[in-house]
């Protein structure tokens, strides 16, 4: 029986180049204002487990999310009910902004305790 040694396929890959000076010069733009380093630091940003998630009555975006910050839980809501089933988001992980003023929705009478991102899969 004859073996023969196969080479392992590159996984790194180099950004495209482009010939286009345009291209190289283009800058991201920014939805919102820009903001000093300052401001950033005061966020508590924090990896955080769903304990739980519920459909909001009467609410076509709107899930409430129990999250397990560490030392405490946390209630936020998310309009996220299009793209994810409640059940599924049990035990996942997302990042909230934790120190976020607590402020009543104008649309809905629930308080709103953090922000939460797009839950990790």
């Amino acid at each position: 029986m004859q073996t023969s040694s196969v080479e392992a396929p590159s996984y790194q890959q180099s950004a495209p180049q482009s010939s286009d000076s345009k291209t190289k010069d283009k800058q991201i733009e920014a939805v919102k204002d820009e903001i000093q380093f300052a401001d950033f630091d005061k966020l508590d940003l924090r990896i955080c487990k769903i304990i739980e998630a519920k459909e909001v009555e009467g609410a076509d975006k709107l899930l409430q999310l129990t999250l397990d910050v560490g030392d405490t839980t946390k209630q936020v809501f998310a309009g996220i009910k299009s793209a994810y089933n409640p059940a599924q988001l049990i035990g996942k992980m997302t990042l909230t902004i934790v120190n976020l003023a607590p402020r009543k929705n104008a649309l809905w009478r629930f308080r709103r305790y953090g922000v939460s991102g797009r839950p990790r899969r």
